[in-house]
């Protein structure tokens, strides 16, 4: 089940993020918080409530590579539920071996999502799918 929650956060590798989902790691004296980090959030996000965005992974923002697990080892991830992945003893061996090979990420992410497609969408009055992800639909 770990790897298959870091392969999930894997998929950070490509992607952005609003200020409003980071900033609150400078006040809430986050220890998993580099200081380049640290310096970057506070000159691109001057307002926690900006719509401004960085990178999950500033090296290859565009590339889906392993590159955000190399990030993490640095305590260069952007989001804190992504950081402590490193800082966690039960998932730091598999940042590090993800960091350090990116075949092993690649073939780990393709059977997880293989995993992942049998497990059965609840709809109707099971559950639904959310056209926002934080919000129940309106009826």
């Amino acid at each position: 089940i770990l790897s298959h929650v870091l392969i999930d956060a894997g998929c950070h590798t490509i992607g952005f993020s609003k200020c409003r989902q980071f900033t609150f790691r400078l006040t809430d004296g986050d220890q998993f918080l580099s200081p380049s980090l640290a310096q970057k959030i506070e000159s691109q996000c001057p307002q926690s409530n900006s719509n401004n965005v960085l990178p999950f992974d500033p090296n290859s923002p565009f590339n889906f590579d392993a590159s955000y697990f190399q990030n993490l080892q640095n305590v260069d991830g952007l989001l804190f539920t992504d950081q402590v992945l490193f800082s966690h003893p039960a998932t730091q061996g598999l940042v590090s071996q993800f960091a350090s090979s990116q075949s092993l990420f690649f073939q780990s992410f393709i059977n997880s999502i293989i995993k992942m497609t049998t497990i059965g969408v609840l709809t109707g009055q099971d559950g639904e799918i959310r056209n926002v992800c934080s919000q129940v639909n309106s009826s």
